[in-house]
């Protein structure tokens, strides 16, 4: 019994979007989505955003200076807003946030809307929309929120919205 319960535990972890030594993170390559199908983000939500170009796809990058060092942490609640760099990617309609100091990474879908940027299929948030409001001035991407019920007091909201994203070189 013992046995077999160690063999579950390995084949439910290994490979888990969970550890990050085992899952490709979706801001490392640009063309991630494009090479990679097996690797797009599950659709909890219908439909999905062709993979085409959008006003605000790029890698953007942005160093918050809260207090304190973060840690790893897997039964941490998802889009901490830790100190330390973080990484979000937009590009052709997926998205990814790697903040990897405390190991978080998510990703999905997202549409542009005119001045609306509305992100689905974040498994933190699988069936829950963020929608934004996006300015990009200056080599720098300011996200207000305009709506983005995901759980867990609003973090993803926080997270996003706290500072300015600036592109990175």
């Amino acid at each position: 019994m013992a046995l077999a319960l160690a063999g579950l535990v390995t084949a439910c972890s290994a490979g888990s979007p969970a550890d990050p030594a085992s899952a490709p993170s979706p801001t490392g390559d640009p063309d991630l989505w494009r090479e990679a199908p097996g690797r797009e983000p599950y659709p909890f939500v219908t439909p999905i955003p062709p993979l085409a170009q959008t006003p605000v796809d790029g890698v953007y990058r942005r160093d918050y200076p809260a207090g304190g060092d973060p840690i790893p942490c897997r039964r941490c609640a998802p889009y901490r807003l830790d100190s330390g760099e973080s990484v979000l990617t937009l590009r052709e309609g997926r998205f990814g946030v790697d903040h990897p100091a405390s190991a978080f990474r998510s990703g999905g879908h997202y549409f542009v809307d005119g001045p609306r940027l509305i992100l689905i299929n974040d498994p933190n948030c699988p069936r829950t929309r963020g929608v934004y409001h996006w300015t990009l001035r200056g080599g720098a991407l300011t996200l207000e929120v305009v709506e983005d019920d995901c759980a867990f007091d609003l973090l993803r909201a926080r997270y996003l919205s706290a500072a300015p994203w600036t592109v990175a070189a």
